[in-house]
This record gives structure tokens, C-alpha cells and sequence, in this order.
């Protein structure tokens, strides 16, 4: 480096860029890291907030100004409460140390609406379990009330068979009686014919 070397004794200029492009950080003109993402090793940018917008130094969030991103939960993936996205505690659990869960229901309560719900869902299966005994029931008496009704049918249409059966076999009678009372006047008057 001589005299008129525009680099500081580090080999920077004075926007901060060494002879290859970059600056201390590691990182280009472009916001580019030397190994070729946005991210240095430890998971910042060129600015020093990470992927989610928290800065390295004091953990303040890039657009909401403050420990919390729009989501609530600071740099370590907490929220104010001390839980996760996905509900685990810090101390990795579904509970805090008062026994509350991400949405402050107490475990007890927890328990007692699991212990209801399991309830709630048996009762539901024996009620359909009584519906499906039911309508099987109703089904058989169904059945029974449909023969009881096609046998009294059944019996209705003998009856009439039988009381057509008796009034035809009255008029056959007749009709029989009628011919053989004609048969015997025609007798009769052969008889007359040939005894004279």
C-alpha cells in the first residue's frame, strides 16, 4: 500500500469494500454474502437482522420497531408469553409454570373439557346406538303389522271365496234341481207318448 493507496491499512476503501467487493461483514454492494446468500453464517444480513427481521445486537424488530414481530413473537420465536408457534412453552411443554397453555386455559380446565368432551361424544354413541336398536325394532314391527295386514287381506278374500262358493253352489243347486225337474217332465211325457 503506498502513499496514494485509497484503502485504510485493513485493505478497505472508504465506502467499506475490500479489493474483491467486500465489506467486513462479508457481504457485497448488493447485500450479497461471499457464500452466496443474504445470510451470513450466524443467519443475518448485510444490516444485521435475520431472515425474520430482528436485529443482531438488541433484538428490536426491523417494522414493528419494537422486541415482537407483526406476529407477536420476539427473536427466539417466543411471544410475550413466553410461548412458541406452535404452542410449547419455553420450558417445552404445553404449559407454563402456572400450569396455562398459549390461549390461558388452565390445564385443569384442559382436562375437564377433554373429560367432558370424551362424555359428550359417548353419550352421542349410545344415543345412536339406541336410534339403530330402534329403528331395527320398528323395522321387525313394521314387518309384522305388513303380514298381520296381508294375512287379515288374505282372510277377507277366502271369506268372500268361500261365501261366493257358498252362494254359486246355492245357484248351481238350483240350476242342477231346475234341469233335473226338466229332465224328469221330459221323462214324464216320453213316457206319456209311448204309453199311448
Amino acid at each position: 500500500m503506498g502513499i496514494f493507496s485509497r484503502r485504510d491499512k485493513y485493505g478497505f476503501d472508504k465506502k467499506g469494500y475490500d479489493k474483491d467487493g467486500y465489506d467486513k461483514g462479508g457481504f457485497d454492494r448488493n447485500g450479497i454474502h461471499r457464500n452466496g446468500t443474504r445470510f451470513d453464517e450466524g443467519g443475518f444480513d448485510k444490516y444485521g437482522f435475520d431472515k425474520y427481521g430482528f436485529d443482531k445486537d438488541d433484538g428490536v424488530h426491523r417494522i414493528t420497531g419494537t422486541r415482537f414481530d407483526e406476529g407477536g413473537f420476539d427473536i427466539h420465536g417466543f411471544n410475550e408469553i413466553e410461548f412458541d408457534r406452535n404452542g410449547i412453552h419455553r420450558n417445552g411443554t404445553r404449559f407454563d409454570e402456572g400450569g396455562f397453555d398459549k390461549n390461558r386455559i388452565h390445564r385443569d380446565e384442559i382436562h375437564r373439557k377433554a373429560i367432558q368432551e370424551e362424555e359428550d361424544l359417548r353419550f352421542y354413541e349410545l344415543i345412536q346406538e339406541w336410534d339403530e336398536e330402534q329403528e331395527e325394532e320398528n323395522r321387525i314391527a313394521d314387518y309384522f303389522e305388513e303380514v298381520e295386514k296381508q294375512w287379515e287381506i288374505e282372510c277377507e278374500e277366502q271369506y268372500e271365496a268361500e261365501k261366493w262358493n257358498e252362494l254359486h253352489e246355492e245357484e248351481q243347486m238350483e240350476i242342477i234341481a231346475a234341469e233335473e225337474r226338466e229332465a224328469k217332465r221330459r221323462w214324464e211325457e216320453q213316457k206319456a207318448m209311448n204309453d199311448d
